[in-house]
């Protein structure tokens, strides 16, 4: 399948910017109630997301932090897995592995220190029907 998903800061506490992301997905069932999938996929961001994050005004710029100024554009490219493995009744443990890969300015930043960003998240779900 393909997904689309954008999200913006509305609250106008924060960055006030925006991201979109654009993902493949598959997804299989592995077994009984074991569903395995993976993605890949894009996200770009807005001019004032880039700035907030990534960008060094120069009032906060010095010798190892020199002034820089991100604008919109790709952010990263991303891949991931994910697994929903039941367990007893309606319970089920959910992982998902991936990684995100900054590029363009996002990467260039002297505030990124390494372009992968990786995450590994674990959780346990209950289905209510």
């Amino acid at each position: 399948s393909v997904s689309a998903q954008t999200k913006t800061d509305v609250t106008g506490n924060g960055h006030e910017g925006s991201t979109a992301n654009a993902r493949m997905n598959y997804r299989m069932v592995a077994g009984p109630g074991v569903v395995l999938g993976a993605n890949v996929g894009v996200t770009v961001a807005s001019e004032q997301y880039m700035e907030s994050f990534f960008s060094v005004p120069a009032a906060a710029a010095r010798a190892d932090r020199p002034r820089y100024s991100a604008g919109a554009g790709l952010h990263s490219v991303n891949v991931g897995g994910n697994l929903v493995y039941p367990l007893a009744g309606n319970w089920a443990v959910l992982a998902n592995v991936g990684a995100d890969y900054l590029v363009g300015d996002a990467a260039d930043s002297p505030l990124t220190e390494t372009p992968l960003q990786p995450r590994v998240l674990v959780g346990v779900g209950y289905k209510f029907y």
